[in-house]
């Protein structure tokens, strides 16, 4: 089967800022197992490129594993790119007054995508709709809200999968972007899910990275299925070691909503509980890129003494077994991709029951500490601190529950199913009687 995969310029990699760059890694990966004739599709925005040049020079070792999964690969230079119009934030700032507010609400009800202007451009459709034909796939899988709409525009007639990773008009409601305050935002709010559940009724079949929304998404559509994050297993030399004191660690890029606002909720509500009950608190360490963070969280971090070493490519120099790593966030909303990947290394995952709704696998008590509240964490933490032996028994099922769930090996069947459904709407040359039966 030829697929078209579309995505946005992204690092194709397992470690990259964002937890997105890792979801479509692993649908590549799991495709490409699946003897899937791949063509690879980066779609550029001039005015924001997302990191996919720097990736290939930077990581050129991932980038010709990726490549050589891949019988060809392009980036498409999207035009009509107005810099302010650029993100979903941007069309928002646009859109005061009461005029432009008028003009903008009819044109979503004659359109629903008039919500997303770059993808409603004629020059780009065009040009999605030659290079379409030019691949003439069986399939079209599409990542992320903006690459759907606009190849859902620019090839009907062939079968296509929508990779949803999140509700944007959820992500934009819980940023506090502009326009989704009061009655306008209620508007907005209601145009833009209305434009993503269109979508991805329209569609012949979505992937989730979470259990929790691919509930939400058979609501709208009967073919979905639930692909949790994947990685490639950490090298278990050295797990025997016990170190003491355990860190806590936070791992996550600034600009992600989840991990930024997760953050910033833990440095107020957590950290002041935790740090009055130790004569020594425990080191915080928090891996990943500040860019977009506020100045108040920077304040925060360094009166924390947080040890902040940015954007840690190789992570193993950095992650050690039976840290407690906790995960903050306060909603049941998208995919946390950073859980499969702190069970890896056997850390002590200590989470909200509301940031893990999307996992299903994993279980409290067994091989994570969930909280109910986000002020219960300190309490929590500072008994796992003082509990050796239920650190390390937590921390090594944790690694158990990920080789059993969150590998390409143990979720490749669950997606050959999914994928499999549309291998059997196109024909497939016999070659034992040389006929071409319909299947």
């Amino acid at each position: 089967m030829r697929c078209l995969f579309v995505m946005p310029d992204h690092p194709v990699s397992p470690n990259t800022p964002g937890g997105g760059p890792v979801v479509m890694y692993a649908h590549l990966e799991l495709m490409a197992h699946a003897g899937v004739e791949i063509h690879l599709l980066l779609l550029r925005q001039p005015h924001r490129p997302l990191g996919f040049e720097e990736y290939v020079v930077d990581q050129a070792e991932a980038w010709s594993r990726v490549d050589g999964w891949c019988a060809s690969h392009s980036v498409f230079d999207l035009s009509g790119a107005d810099p302010s119009a650029d993100s979903y934030r941007g069309r928002l700032a646009r859109s005061r007054g009461v005029a432009a507010g008028a003009r903008r609400f009819a044109a979503a009800v004659r359109d629903p995508f008039s919500q997303f202007p770059i993808a409603s451009d004629s020059t780009n459709l065009r040009a999605m709709e030659r290079f379409v034909k030019s691949v003439d796939p069986h399939l079209v899988w599409a990542e992320n809200l903006l690459p759907a709409v606009i190849v859902r525009r620019a090839a009907r007639g062939v079968p296509m999968v929508y990779g949803h990773h999140d509700w944007i008009w959820r992500i934009l409601q819980l940023n506090d972007a502009p326009g989704m305050r009061g009655i306008r935002g209620e508007v907005n709010t209601r145009l833009y899910r209305r434009a993503e559940e269109l979508l991805v009724r329209e569609v012949d079949g979505c992937v989730s990275p979470s259990a929790e929304e691919t509930k939400q998404l058979r609501l709208l559509n009967r073919h979905v299925a639930y692909l949790p994050p994947t990685y490639t297993p950490h090298d278990e030399d050295g797990f025997s070691t016990r170190p003491v004191p355990p860190r806590i660690v936070h791992l996550g890029d600034m600009r992600t909503v989840a991990s930024r606002v997760g953050l910033e909720r833990f440095l107020d509500v957590v950290w002041p509980a935790l740090r009055a009950g130790f004569d020594r608190t425990p080191e915080l360490v928090v891996i990943g890129s500040l860019e977009g963070a506020a100045e108040s969280l920077r304040e925060s971090l360094s009166e924390a003494n947080a040890f902040c070493p940015g954007f840690v490519q190789d992570l193993s120099t950095i992650m050690r077994p039976y840290d407690i790593h906790v995960i903050p966030w306060e909603h049941r909303t998208g995919s946390r991709t950073r859980v499969p990947l702190a069970l890896n290394y056997s850390q002590v995952v200590v989470s909200t029951r509301a940031a893990v709704a999307g996992l299903p696998e994993l279980t409290d008590g067994e091989d994570c500490v969930l909280v109910d509240e986000l002020s219960s964490m300190a309490e929590t933490v500072r008994g796992l601190v003082a509990d050796e032996a239920r650190r390390l028994r937590i921390g090594r099922s944790g690694r158990t529950t990920f080789m059993k769930h969150f590998t390409r090996e143990g979720v490749q069947p669950r997606f050959d199913r999914f994928v499999g459904a549309f291998e059997c709407r196109h024909d497939v040359v016999d070659t034992a009687d040389g006929q071409t039966p319909g299947l």
